[in-house]
């Protein structure tokens, strides 16, 4: 059984080696120049790589408006310049779209979906073998691009985002947040690519490593650019040999980023010749997230009294629940009672923006629930479910979406147990405690 599965390294800076200018759409060359770029992957595959990044990475109609070039034209090329290589699985690489999600920008939800989605339908035309999401720093913009991919397409999925220094990316996305949102959405790996070099990824797989029990992806920078030349300051010997660590964290998919050639590929393939993976915890611990924010569901033990959505404008909403964060929750319940779809959506959006604390989106309608844990951030908490009845609606919908389900604690365990897991639920949890904003104890089924 084959332990590690290698990846490519960088392709910007390969391109730019054979003549791409600043400020040229990369893509351009598979469509001007395919020869170029299928011996840049000719070269990564006998190199050791077993899965090639198409040189797709920006082409969503946003970054391509204005070029002469379509999403589908652009994405065809880059897949099809790839598949020329041979040998390599080929990825759809999938960027972000250089635009911020509200509520930090102006782009919407749904206009980041419809972005990904063009290039993920033109990617399965193309013959693409699965899909890599990655360099994105905004879990929202992550949650559109998984939701476009498994739902315009049965490829594989792959998931990395990039951090700073400090463990946060630049909109604020804690590396905990990663874990926890993707954990249930049905991604088949997670990790991190681009932002350093491989020892300063280090602590921040390590820590990604304690909230998912998916695959680990490390696909790290040659170090730091020069600020006069732009070389990059690891050669291929050191970058294998500060990559050879993360078996030691289970990591299992590993590659380049900027500034890794083919040389340093090759030197990774022999250092992982005589490596095995650490073992990983199975399950990880039950959580929720926000955009910046991770929380056990052990750590938590204040709910705030059921926020109704009908018939209260979004002021009001948040007015709401800053009154019950004074009174000490610390988890919100967002109640659907005779709102519909649309209206409780709205609401999710305009409650995650205001405030920080992870939600539960109590509604009975399937609908309705789908609508609103499609639009929030991060992972949210379905519930509280009263009844069998209402559990099987449910556990459809959270599983969509990775999320959490609240379960009465007088529904039996065994049986709430077995349909959680026909659905691929993980965290159904049950409490103790009153109702309101009162003190409990949420214990995983």
């Amino acid at each position: 059984m084959k332990e590690f599965t290698i990846l490519d390294g960088g392709m910007g800076t390969m391109l730019q080696k054979q003549g791409l200018a600043p400020g040229e759409h990369p893509e351009r060359m598979s469509m001007e120049q395919p020869a170029v770029v299928t011996e840049i992957h000719r070269a990564y595959h006998a190199a050791g790589a077993e899965i090639v990044y198409a040189n797709t990475f920006g082409a969503n109609a946003r970054k391509l408006a204005g070029s002469g070039m379509s999403v589908a034209d652009a994405v065809t090329a880059g897949i099809h310049a790839a598949k020329a290589a041979g040998g390599a699985r080929v990825a759809l690489d999938i960027g972000p779209t250089g635009a911020l999600l509200a509520p930090m920008g102006e782009l919407t939800f749904g206009e980041a979906y419809d972005m990904f989605a063009e290039m993920v339908r033109a990617g399965v035309t193309a013959g693409a073998d699965l899909i890599a999401i990655e360099t994105m720093s905004d879990p929202y913009e992550v949650k559109a691009a998984v939701l476009a991919a498994k739902e315009n397409s049965t490829l594989p999925i792959l998931v990395t985002m990039t951090f700073e220094a400090g463990g946060r990316t630049f909109t604020g996305c804690p590396v905990a947040a990663l874990g926890v949102m993707l954990d249930g959405m049905g991604v088949q790996a997670v990790g991190v690519n681009c932002s350093m070099g491989p020892e300063g990824l280090y602590p921040i797989v390590e820590e990604l490593a304690r909230w998912t029990s998916l695959p680990l992806i490390v696909k790290a920078n040659a170090g730091m650019p020069h600020p006069e030349t732009g070389a990059y300051d690891i050669g291929p010997d050191q970058f294998a040999e500060q990559m050879a660590r993360f078996p030691g964290l289970g990591v299992t998919y590993l590659g380049g980023c900027c500034g890794t050639e083919p040389a340093h590929i090759q030197a990774l393939s022999e250092k992982l010749a005589g490596l095995s993976p650490a073992a990983r915890a199975a399950t990880p611990p039950a959580a929720l997230c926000t955009a910046t924010e991770a929380v056990l569901l052990s750590d938590i033990h204040v709910v705030g009294a059921r926020m109704d959505v009908a018939g209260v404008d979004a002021d009001d909403l948040i007015d709401l629940a800053y009154d019950r964060m004074d009174e000490g929750a610390e988890l919100l319940v967002l109640a659907a009672d005779g709102a519909d779809a649309d209206g409780f959506a709205s609401a999710g959006c305009a409650l995650q923006a205001a405030v920080r604390l992870p939600l539960v989106l109590d509604a009975a309608a399937p609908a309705v629930l789908d609508a609103g844990l499609r639009a929030v951030s991060g992972r949210a908490m379905a519930g509280p479910v009263a009844d069998m009845a209402q559990l099987e609606a449910s556990l459809p919908v959270a599983a969509k979406y990775g999320a959490a389900v609240w379960v009465d604690s007088a529904l039996d365990r065994e049986t709430v147990r077995t349909l959680a897991d026909a659905c691929g639920v993980r965290d159904v949890v049950t409490d103790s405690g009153m109702d309101g904003a009162s003190e409990r104890t949420f214990v995983r089924i």
